[in-house]
């Protein structure tokens, strides 16, 4: 499962809610699938634009 937030903050310093998104994102996910950490991936990339990029990967178990 592939999931991708890209999100043009309005101006430098505004708040970053991506690290908490990110934690309740996992907590989602687990309540429907047992996943352990390292089946998920996450990169948070910000760049000069003020364009934050949160993506996250997620290796679901093989159903029975």
């Amino acid at each position: 499962m592939q999931i991708i937030v890209a999100h043009q903050r309005g101006e430098r310093g505004a708040p970053d809610y991506f690290p908490k998104m990110k934690q309740e994102i996992i907590e989602v996910i687990r309540k429907y699938v047992q996943i352990s950490d390292d089946q998920v991936s996450v990169q948070l990339d910000q760049n000069d634009d003020n364009l934050s990029v949160l993506e996250l990967n997620v290796t679901l178990p093989e159903s029975k």
